[in-house]
């Protein structure tokens, strides 16, 4: 028989439940955060870790082959994979747990292009958005992987050429509308995110599909998406798809990394010698003009890997510089001759890796695995090597938020508590 609690005993049950339920700081519901800025808002971060590096939480090693990164909205963790039969989507709890898997058309299995899923899926409004390397569109419900909606971009009504390292786009929503590009007639298709169907096409722009993800930016009291084609950077009114201004960027079709966006200047990194453009936007009569403030071709983004912060824009993947982990001054475009800023490029040079900031600090994943704490003058204070659990390179962004660090390395999601005691 049981019986009521009451007085203090009651406080204590309340209490105890109370402190044992997740506190959530934040969303992560796309690639690169809210903003599209690859900043987490965490704070309270550790500022060094052990030798062996950071608390492993848990790790799960069913999701499939691919360099999907990971959404997080209210604690659950969204990816994408790879099998040998299906390309899936799947969410897990905070605890590592598997809560569903859905498919999404077939998987992406040859071997020269290096198996598995590029996208990273999109949660909105209780829906899960994501492409398959080979050019399914899918919609999901983010309570339990039903799917709601999806299109086939490479089918033939569509017509879409399908680009030589597959489909990677991570999709920006705004409003109800989600922004897919098609790179034929029509560059970029809005979608109704709720039921697929068309709501506007981009006109006056065409150029073949790179593997970049758009961002938004407002200027001259008009929001634009930003987002690179093969050869270009070109900016559309969000509200029409009227092509508003483009720039020259080619890169061998290469061109992966989403705009940054500071104030009026757009920062746009790509590899194959191309480098990194810093252009300043201007009014000029009803319209927006664009010119170069400065280029470098010290930072050479390959995988879309920069981010920009307190003035200085870093990159951790420079393909044709072989220069490894590179910071520049946002304002100049030169980069730092200090001591420090030598030895962190000693030590990753002729490396390719992905980065992500937080609380003052970047977390900078070299290809070959080895993770490093690197503070804001390009200092690194700790490191330490991913277990070698695959032959694949580490080429998915890292996320932190809510005190917690993920790592995906191929088939393996790593969780790392980086914050003094676990997150949940």
């Amino acid at each position: 028989m049981s019986y009521p609690v009451k007085g203090p005993a009651l406080l204590r049950a309340i209490c105890a439940i109370l402190l044992s339920v997740p506190v959530l700081a934040e969303n992560w519901p796309n690639f690169h955060g809210p903003k599209c800025d690859n900043i987490s808002p965490d704070k309270g971060l550790l500022k060094s870790w052990p030798e062996k590096g950071p608390e492993l939480l848990w790790k799960y090693e069913g999701i499939g082959s691919g360099f999907s990164t990971v959404s997080i909205v209210n604690g659950v963790i969204y990816t994408a994979g790879c099998t040998d039969k299906n390309t899936m989507v799947y969410a897990l709890n905070p605890s590592g747990k598997l809560l569903w898997q859905s498919e999404l058309g077939d998987p992406l299995t040859e071997t020269k292009l290096i198996p598995g899923t590029r996208g990273t899926p999109t949660v909105k409004d209780g829906k899960v958005y994501t492409l398959s390397p080979l050019g399914v569109l899918g919609c999901f419900s983010a309570k339990d992987g039903a799917k709601l909606w999806e299109k086939g971009l490479a089918d033939s009504k569509m017509g879409v050429r399908t680009p030589g390292w597959r489909f990677s786009e991570s999709f920006l929503i705004d409003g109800n509308r989600i922004f897919v590009t098609v790179a034929k007639k029509d560059f970029i298709n809005a979608y109704d995110k709720d039921t697929g169907k068309k709501i506007w096409s981009t006109s006056g722009f065409t150029d073949a599909l790179a593997y970049c993800s758009p961002a938004v930016i407002e200027f001259n009291g008009i929001r634009q998406l930003v987002t690179m084609s093969a050869r270009y950077v070109v900016s559309f009114d969000i509200e029409s798809g009227k092509m508003l201004w483009s720039a020259k960027q080619e890169s061998l079709g290469m061109n992966v990394a989403t705009p940054v966006i500071d104030g009026n200047r757009v920062y746009v990194s790509s590899s194959y010698k191309c480098g990194t453009k810093c252009l300043e936007l201007s009014a000029d009569g009803s319209g927006i003009a664009v010119k170069e403030a400065w280029s470098s071709g010290l930072l050479d983004s390959v995988l879309g890997a920069v981010v920009l912060v307190n003035g200085k824009y870093y990159g951790g993947d420079n393909y044709s510089s072989l220069r490894g982990f590179t910071c520049l001054d946002a304002k100049t475009g030169e980069e730092p001759a200090t001591a420090a800023y030598l030895t962190t490029q000693f030590e990753t040079a002729r490396r390719i890796g992905s980065l992500t900031y937080a609380d003052g600090m970047l977390y900078y994943l070299r290809n070959d695995g080895m993770l490093y704490l690197i503070n804001g003058d390009c200092k690194i204070i700790s490191k330490f090597k991913l277990p070698p659990d695959s032959n694949t390179p580490c080429w998915a962004h890292p996320v932190v938020l809510d005190g917690r660090l993920y790592v995906r390395h191929d088939k393996t999601l790593y969780v790392y508590d980086v914050k003094n005691g676990k997150s949940f």
